[in-house]
């Protein structure tokens, strides 16, 4: 009967651990079939735009982490600019957007942009370029070096960028810069590149009216000077005139009075200019060149504060005027307005004033 009882025990002990058994080959089997799932799932697709670098020919405006901002704060000047065929941008960009170190050796005629561990070494009217790391130099064929205009240094963009493991793209007048791996279509990013377009569109343009104390413009409303209700653009026998207050409180430029010679300076966008309520002439520096002007009537003592015609600073300082009723839309002379292509970005910069 003992034995009876201890062979059952054998028995019911075995069939358990057959069904243990049995449970823990099918829970390696699903094991092993979540494994294979989970290598057959695509990787998220990662979003190109992070890091990525967005210019536009003829504008001195950088768009990168959904922010823009200038290749130079005080220089609008500096913009890409395609030259025989090719596109040149400012070295100041490799500084600007990408916190690379630029250096010039004026004896040497020679530039050296460092980014990333790697050194790219370019020499004036030398169709070559050195790239050094760490561990290596190489040196490679060019079609175009470094080449100096208005006394600022602009290097082909494809090459360096491609010497730093860049890509380059183009699409109408749009460039970006990426990184290797976020590779951009034009049909796919066509949505993106119309929206980049608009971006640039409202970059660097002020909106303002007649006899209105406030200008729009980089998606921030300014009061021309602060407590003074009287201080505002105005038409002056047929004729718009601004303060010249809204070049520094608002276009972030300088401007300084000299009561003995009654006479007032600007400086802006690279330019100084220097204007006499005595006479018509105008004084203007450019790149260490000066000119002078005779621009009647461009400069105003109104209602006892300083004004100058809109005409006279936008010839002076390289904007595009659009007016639209007595509405102003003053933006750079790559970004001209039309009245019925742009009429949604108009009425946009219209209402924003207050």
């Amino acid at each position: 009967m003992k034995n009876k009882l201890v062979i059952n025990i054998i028995i019911a002990y075995f069939v358990v651990l057959c069904v243990v058994l049995i449970i823990q080959i099918n829970d390696n089997d699903s094991e092993v079939a979540t494994q294979v799932q989970t290598v057959e799932v695509d990787a998220p697709n990662f979003d190109k735009m992070t890091d990525s670098v967005f210019i536009k020919i003829g504008s001195s405006s950088v768009l990168m982490n959904d922010r823009l901002f200038s290749i130079d704060e005080k220089n609008e000047t500096l913009v890409p600019k395609i030259i025989d065929g090719m596109c040149f941008v400012p070295a100041k960009l490799f500084s600007s957007a990408f916190k690379g170190n630029i250096s010039w050796d004026n004896d040497l005629r020679e530039l050296v942009i460092r980014y990333n561990n790697k050194a790219v070494i370019l020499r004036e009217n030398e169709n070559k370029m050195r790239i050094v790391d760490n561990i290596n130099e190489e040196e490679m064929k060019i079609e175009q070096s470094v080449r100096i205009f208005d006394g600022s240094s602009y290097v082909p963009l494809k090459a360096v960028a491609e010497a730093f493991d860049k890509n380059v793209f183009f699409d109408r007048d749009v460039i970006i810069v990426s990184n290797q791996e976020s590779v951009f279509d034009k049909d796919d990013e066509r949505e993106l590149i119309d929206d980049i377009i608009e971006k640039f569109k409202l970059r660097n343009v002020f909106v303002f009216e007649k006899n209105n104390l406030f200008v729009y413009g980089n998606n921030k409303t300014y009061s021309i000077e602060e407590n003074n209700r009287e201080l505002v653009p105005l038409d002056d026998n047929g004729q718009l005139y601004i303060p010249i207050k809204m070049v520094s409180s608002v276009f972030g430029g300088e401007n300084s009075w000299n009561g003995e010679l009654k006479e007032i300076t600007l400086k802006y966008n690279n330019c100084e200019a220097v204007f006499n309520n005595k006479n018509d002439k105008v004084l203007v520096t450019k790149n260490g060149e000066e000119t002078e002007f005779q621009m009647p009537e461009a400069f105003k003592i109104i209602n006892e504060y300083s004004y100058l015609s809109v005409a006279a600073f936008s010839d002076i300082f390289d904007k595009n005027i659009f007016i639209d009723g007595d509405f102003v839309i003053m933006s750079g002379l790559d970004n001209v307005f039309n009245k019925e292509i742009d009429r949604d970005i108009i009425n946009k910069l219209e209402s924003a004033i207050f």
